[in-house]
């Protein structure tokens, strides 16, 4: 895992060298997303309800965690 962020419920959000984005209940993986089309997410950050991720494919991508976790 390259980084790590959480929100206000306890959900953790890491960022793989994998370009996805792994969703974590305690030490229990609820999910994964495939947001960087190549390369390491070096970058996420959770703030009121939105997940911002930046990675190596030089996109910054937003997912609305309250929903269906779509990439904005």
């Amino acid at each position: 895992m390259a980084c790590i962020t959480a929100d206000d419920q306890g959900t953790a959000y890491s960022g793989g060298a994998n370009g996805l984005i792994h969703i974590w209940n305690g030490r229990t993986l609820k999910k994964t997303l495939e947001v960087h089309s190549k390369g390491f997410v070096g970058s996420i950050n959770w703030v009121l309800g939105k997940l911002y991720s930046g990675g190596k494919d030089g996109k910054i991508n937003v997912i609305d965690t309250a929903g269906d976790n779509a990439v904005l």
